[in-house]
């Protein structure tokens, strides 16, 4: 009984017995680890999406409002946080900073009308800052202000669309107030003009509901409400046209030469074609060209400049070279104005878990400060979800294994109870328990590693091909087209597949023993 012919035929019939007629047995059981892997594969997905947002800068950083009347405050608040290693260690955060919220007017394209939005200001040195700028959320333009006095705008890519911008525009169109507003029926009526603002860069997402960052340097000149605000056109010489290339900075240039030989001809005219790039304040992030005119003989005032503006900008040269005309203004900084409070904390958390302690122990009690219950309630439902979801995932895991397990002893069990008159007659001819044990051993661990790799292939395909994104748009269910969703190659999976085949090894040798423990009359004659 113990030659190796014997053993080999004894294997390879008892194997076709336990993958049943037509491979039933073997199917079902792919089909379960199957169903195992895919559930494996979302949780193990979710997991990563979850743990992506709770360490998203824009989550960990949690923005405090400074009330008005402790606005000049909002640096004592953040440098005392800072210092205090006791509460960072017991609160969990790393870091404290402070910005400045601000509104602003955009012309907007589509409606043909101003729209106000809200952004926020940055220092160079603000680690969120490098966070807005990683590849994945950075999409066109520059990976930073150009330093801190920077007059240009980061925006998101959305606020560009929503406005009629398209994603390479140079500029922006901001509303600037001039001096000539004026009163009717007792009503304000301001008088606005449309200044173009350089774009520095274009991302996917701001932190916050804000639609644009700026520097604080930014702010504190667009606040200035004299006529030293470098955003006032009457400030400016000249007259400015930008260009995106140099084809069409030189037809632009010609074509309004050839204006001033037919209309204005008395004017004494200087034109200049300058490059502009990023070294220059009011070049966008985009590299073009200035096309300049000067009338050097017959100064012009504000208004006396919109109006050549408009006549040239409307004249049949102009229009015979169709090129889109940008005119642009000059920046003169001020640098010696009081600078304006930050209104607003923002505070690095390593930890979730601790915000409302922090909230009730630190900011209420210490500053007589709050976060919003709304971001707290966000914050801590990541935090809550995150466990959920990882205890999720270790019950599938553990459900799969149980599954499996008990298929795997109902088929070695009847298969068994059904040849063990069999078996007690080999026994009797000196086939070892032992030996038999090993066979089915073989048998089921050889059946269950082919249908885990087979199962496991399938799987990863699935996910390969992102079927788990057609499905969730098959259920009109909103989610980010560039996350998966799932993700197989990962511990949990490894955890199962390790559970699984010690669990088998296990319940067969478990399930064996117990029949074959039994003496070879007992099995003939089933008793």
């Amino acid at each position: 009984m113990s030659h190796p012919h014997f053993h080999w035929l004894f294997f390879k019939r008892e194997g076709l017995a336990l993958l049943g007629k037509g491979g039933v047995h073997f199917i079902l059981l792919c089909g379960i680890l199957l169903l195992s892997f895919l559930s494996i594969g979302f949780a193990n997905g979710s997991l990563e999406y979850l743990k992506q947002k709770i360490n998203d800068p824009y989550i960990n950083w949690v923005a405090v409002e400074i009330p008005r009347a402790k606005s000049n405050l909002a640096e004592t608040y953040a440098e005392e946080l800072n210092q205090n290693e006791a509460w960072k260690t017991r609160y969990g955060y790393r870091q404290v900073l402070f910005h400045r919220r601000y509104p602003l007017e955009f012309w907007n394209h589509n409606s043909q009308q101003l729209d106000k939005d809200d952004g926020r200001s940055f220092e160079l040195n603000d680690p969120l800052l490098a966070e807005l700028l990683t590849a994945e959320n950075h999409l066109k333009g520059e990976q930073q202000f150009r330093n801190q006095e920077d007059l240009g705008l980061i925006v998101k890519a959305s606020f560009l669309q929503k406005k009629g911008y398209p994603l390479d525009a140079p500029y922006l169109l901001m509303a600037t107030y001039t001096d000539s507003s004026y009163y009717d029926n007792n009503k304000l009526i301001p008088q606005h003009h449309l200044f173009p603002i350089p774009i520095r860069a274009v991302v996917q997402d701001l932190p916050g509901f804000n639609e644009f960052a700026f520097t604080h340097f930014f702010f504190r000149q667009v606040t200035i409400v004299n006529t030293q605000n470098p955003f006032n056109r009457a400030r400016t010489e000249g007259l400015n046209f930008y260009a995106n290339s140099e084809v069409e900075a030189e037809q632009l240039m010609t074509a309004i030469r050839e204006y001033f030989a037919i209309n204005d001809t008395l004017h004494q005219v200087f034109t200049n074609i300058t490059t502009i790039h990023e070294a220059d304040t009011e070049a966008p992030w985009q590299n073009g060209f200035l096309c300049s005119i000067n009338l050097p003989n017959s100064p012009l005032n504000t208004n006396q400049k919109d109006s050549l503006f408009t006549r040239i900008s409307t004249s049949p040269p102009i229009k015979a070279i169709n090129i889109p005309i940008q005119r642009v203004y000059d920046f003169k900084s001020e640098y010696h104005q009081n600078p304006n409070p930050y209104d607003y904390i923002s505070i690095d958390f390593a930890s979730l878990g601790d915000v409302r302690a922090f909230r009730d122990n630190i900011l209420q009690k210490e500053y007589d400060l709050s976060i919003d219950m709304v971001q707290l309630e966000a914050l801590e439902n990541y935090h809550f979800v995150s466990r959920l979801s990882l205890i999720i995932s270790f019950s599938l895991i553990l459900f799969s294994v149980l599954s499996i397990c008990l298929f795997l002893t109902n088929i070695l069990r009847a298969h068994l109870d059904k040849i063990k008159g069999n078996i007690g007659s080999f026994k009797a001819f000196g086939l070892y328990k032992n030996s038999i044990i090993r066979i089915y051993l073989l048998l089921v661990l050889a059946m269950t590693i082919a249908a885990l790799i087979i199962s496991y292939g399938i799987a990863w395909l699935f996910g390969k091909l992102g079927l788990v994104n057609a499905l969730l748009q098959s259920i009109k269910d909103s989610f980010e087209i560039n996350q998966s969703y799932f993700k197989l190659w990962d511990s949990p999976t490894w955890m199962a597949i390790v559970a699984v085949l010690m669990m088998v090894c296990v319940v067969v040798w478990w399930v064996a023993s117990s029949i074959l423990n039994k003496t070879p009359g007992d099995l003939v004659y089933d008793r």
